[in-house]
């Protein structure tokens, strides 16, 4: 069997769908042949042909999916690449619920019933920015625990030829250490772009 693991993130580096998919990959890539494809401007499914099972890994957008990846979901669409595929996702929320992804999973139930794949579930993750910052910190570390709990079963059900409503789950962080955290990221990526933290409260005219 093969899987192919889409990472829907727009960035290269550094991000939480990358983490979650170098997480579940390592749980199964001794047992199925697995390839990993950075998902924006992907368009070569002939290359992905032979795979019965995609994962794809990206964050929440407005509640939602992210344009690139509603993009890369009608390019499948018209190609067909998608037909008979088994369908698992794991989608990281920047929010702390968890219970933020399910529009996202919906919307992805909705294209497997489109374009002829099986929606096989998947893990939606709250606190997802976490998968970053906590980077270093062990998978078995109680922070972490949770999601690779469901990242564990997900992977299960990718061997297994399974399906299952999506498991919800987070990271096991307080939400105010969890805001302090992102707002710490928001203040050094203003600085990095040449601005300062007060150009945060900044408003179009």
């Amino acid at each position: 069997m093969k899987a192919v693991c889409f990472c829907g993130s727009p960035k290269r580096k550094n991000s939480a769908s990358a983490e979650l998919l170098k997480a579940i990959s390592s749980i199964f890539a001794d047992q199925i042949e697995v390839e990993e494809v950075f998902l924006k401007g992907f368009e070569d499914f002939a290359s992905v042909a032979d795979a019965e099972v995609w994962v794809l890994a990206l964050p929440v957008y407005v509640d939602g999916l992210p344009a690139h990846v509603v993009a890369f979901l009608q390019e499948a669409l018209q190609a067909g690449a998608a037909r008979g595929k088994r369908i698992y996702a794991l989608v990281n929320c920047g929010f702390y619920e968890a219970f933020q992804s399910r529009h996202a999973f919906r919307m992805l139930e909705i294209w497997c019933q489109k374009v002829g794949a099986a929606f096989c579930g998947g893990a939606g993750i709250g606190a997802g920015a976490a998968a970053v910052t906590l980077r270093k910190v062990p998978w078995d570390g109680p922070e972490k625990m949770p999601v690779q709990q469901a990242l564990e079963k997900v992977a299960h059900l990718i061997l297994e030829g399974g399906r299952h409503p999506p498991y919800y789950t987070g990271f096991q962080i307080s939400r105010e250490a969890y805001q302090a955290s992102n707002e710490k990221g928001w203040r050094l990526g203003v600085r990095l772009s040449g601005l300062s933290p007060e150009h945060l409260s900044d408003r179009p005219e």
